[in-house]
């Protein structure tokens, strides 16, 4: 990870710390390109219900941080992006 750290302990934050407890989701898969500019994270949704991820957002930080352990930046998901049950 050459420019970009993700916090994964603090990946999905919800409006609250019920809905992290009671979506489901999880990060299955991670990469980025050698140059480290092309990035991608695959999320599985393993429940029986769609998941709206409009409602989350993933903590993000560069390689030298203003404050070690603290986000920089968000990266959000467009209104009505979603995960079908089962799927990626």
């Amino acid at each position: 990870m050459r420019s970009f750290s993700l916090l994964i302990a603090m990946a999905f934050l919800g409006f609250s710390s019920g809905i992290i407890a009671q979506c489901g989701l999880f990060i299955s898969e991670y990469s980025e390109s050698d140059g480290g500019n092309t990035k991608y994270l695959e999320i599985y949704n393993p429940t029986n219900e769609a998941v709206d991820l409009s409602q989350f957002a993933i903590a993000a930080v560069g390689n030298a941080p203003t404050t070690p352990g603290v986000h920089e930046s968000w990266n959000t998901f467009s209104e009505g992006a979603m995960v079908n049950p089962g799927d990626v």
